[in-house]
């Protein structure tokens, strides 16, 4: 691991910033989730009905640092 990589992984570990295990479905309709783009360019898992289930939080961190 590199040393920027080692900085990142520890600044995400000190905001206690942490990814929710990635669905494979919506939870309300249990449709598949289609994955797209988020804010920061990270990546996200929605449904078209019922919106972004779930975001990788810990991307979005990398991208900015």
């Amino acid at each position: 691991m590199s040393y920027d990589r080692y900085e990142i992984k520890k600044e995400i570990e000190r905001l206690g910033i942490k990814n929710d295990p990635m669905p494979e479905v919506c939870d309300e309709c249990q449709v598949l989730l289609e994955m797209g783009g988020g804010m920061v360019g990270e990546r996200v898992l929605y449904c078209k009905e019922h919106g972004i289930k779930w975001e990788d939080n810990e991307d979005a961190i990398r991208r900015i640092y």
